[in-house]
């Protein structure tokens, strides 16, 4: 694939392209991830230990998700939207209010740097591309993943996801399964089986990633 021809010329240009920004500091948002949780929380009259129980996640966890201590994962995220009954990219980057959303080449822009809470240790980053649109059901990102430890937990949650390596190899741990998606291969699963993706090598994979939340 390293040979083919895009719009940007050869594909290793236009992988590039997709992922220069991810590797840049995400400018300080009005209100950060942890902040819009933590609204929605209390507006919704849940306290932090119940919410804590009811999507499985450690009290201390979500308290350091909050205050901004540690980014949440992609799974928890839409775990937390759920729950919350909003849109996972309104936790992102606010609340959608569009009929349709261009993101432009040179408009992307990171959303998280996801780090591992024990190590901080970063685990993967990714940017949003769709995070305008009202009342939708689907979530886009561009994911640089990089190699994890074997022994990180899998994550479940509702809905589905679609993934397509764009760059690299990834390691998918799902169920009782283990497969290695070259770039140019993908992967469609349901998000309720157990499971985890990573690099598979020594050097990130860029992934495409579409997740339907099962609202």
């Amino acid at each position: 694939m390293g040979s083919s021809e895009t719009k940007w010329g050869r594909y290793d240009d236009f992988v590039a392209e997709l992922s220069r920004h991810l590797g840049d500091v995400a400018p300080a948002p009005a209100k950060s991830v942890g902040e819009r949780i933590k609204e929605l929380r209390e507006a919704r009259g849940v306290s932090r230990e119940a919410l804590a129980a009811d999507i499985e996640i450690g009290l201390e966890t979500l308290a350091r998700i909050e205050s901004n201590e540690i980014s949440p994962p992609l799974g928890t995220v839409m775990k937390l939207a759920r729950y919350l009954g909003a849109e996972a990219g309104s936790l992102l980057g606010g609340p959608g209010d569009k009929a349709y959303s261009i993101v432009r080449s040179d408009e992307r822009r990171p959303v998280e740097r996801v780090a591992s809470e024990s190590s901080r240790r970063k685990s993967y980053s990714y940017m949003t591309l769709a995070s305008d649109v009202k009342g939708r059901h689907m979530e886009t990102f561009l994911v640089k993943l990089e190699p994890q430890d074997s022994q990180q937990e899998l994550s479940s949650h509702q809905g589905e996801e679609f993934l397509f390596v764009l760059n690299g190899s990834m390691s998918v741990r799902i169920g009782d399964a283990r497969e290695v998606v070259e770039a140019g291969d993908s992967i469609y699963y349901l998000s309720s089986v157990p499971h985890l993706v990573a690099s598979a090598g020594e050097e990130p994979a860029l992934v495409l990633a579409v997740i339907y939340s099962g609202n």
